[in-house]
């Protein structure tokens, strides 16, 4: 009788020592759902276009634009020259050409594309008949050619690893692919003659984790490194304002960007939480919309001047 009593207490011991573990396990998992759990009204809404992707009167253009990926980004490659790699492709820049990469939405660009070849975007053209551009632009057209195919799409702003310099400031696009539930980053920019100028050792329509990092990572690491913050704090609001779908230019700023975090407590807290739900693997979509919606001074000033 002892024995039973002691086989039923050590058993009751046993339930409670594993209901108690559970219920910690519990406590400690993380409440963020895996990457692939995205709300469908945040991949509704990155169909859409905004401001700057939407093509406007240029949208006739787009129909004869192919379904798939690589091709896609083949078209903003034929479309655009990178304004410091033009004599890679001998050209020649005039002063005047060069005021092309302060061209900024969509409809412009495509404009411009029109002015200097008055033909099918998918159709080839030489090198000096391409707009002038930068990394942002690539992003900017691929993302408008992937909402024009009902695909979700962003903008992303960051820091590349694989340039000259090794955290450079960079833009890229990233699509949400049904198939692996996950966002995928292109770098639209590198076509055959960057990717073997900077010797690119992995597929730029599908940048693997570490190569791009986005700017509240960047900005993450910088500041536990006590590193210069201020090309990372930039990219960090322009990041934030991308995810808004305002994509903003390199070159636009707001006063925060220059407030010396290090004296400024606050201004640091804020910081801090932009880069965490910038980089969340969970769906932050209604944090980033409200964040940047309700404080003025996130909010950038686009300033057009082309």
């Amino acid at each position: 009788m002892v024995k039973s009593y002691l086989r039923n207490a050590t058993c009751l011991f046993l339930l409670l020592f594993f209901i108690l573990f559970t219920s910690c396990r519990e406590d400690k998992m993380p409440d963020t759902p895996p990457p692939g759990n995205v709300n469908p009204a945040t991949l509704e809404w990155y169909k859409q276009q905004s401001e700057m992707t939407d093509p406007g009167r240029y949208t006739y253009l787009y129909e004869a634009l192919p379904d798939d990926i690589p091709r896609l980004t083949q078209v903003v490659q034929g479309l655009l020259l990178h304004v410091f790699h033009t004599e890679r492709y001998g050209v020649n820049l005039s002063e005047q050409r060069k005021k092309e990469v302060r061209l900024r939405e969509v409809e412009d660009i495509l404009r411009r594309a029109v002015e200097l070849a008055d033909q099918p975007l998918v159709q080839h053209r030489d090198p000096e008949k391409r707009v002038i551009s930068h990394c942002r632009d690539y992003a900017v057209l691929l993302c408008s050619f992937l909402r024009h195919k009902r695909i979700p799409a962003r903008v992303r702003a960051g820091f590349a690893t694989y340039f000259e310099e090794l955290h450079q400031t960079h833009w890229i696009c990233e699509y949400w692919s049904q198939e692996k539930k996950d966002w995928i980053i292109v770098d639209a920019q590198l076509d055959a003659v960057q990717a073997k100028f900077y010797e690119i050792d992995f597929d730029p329509l599908d940048v693997p984790a570490g190569k791009f990092l986005y700017a509240g990572r960047e900005y993450k690491l910088t500041h536990s490194n006590n590193g210069d913050l201020f090309d990372v704090k930039r990219s960090l609001i322009q990041d934030l304002a991308a995810l808004n779908k305002i994509e903003v230019e390199i070159w636009d700023v707001t006063d925060f960007m220059d407030v010396d975090i290090r004296q400024n407590p606050e201004a640091s807290n804020l910081l801090q939480q932009i880069a965490e739900i910038t980089i969340s693997p969970r769906d932050s979509l209604p944090e980033i919309r409200h964040i940047y919606e309700n404080r003025r001074e996130l909010q950038i000033p686009l300033k057009r001047d082309n």
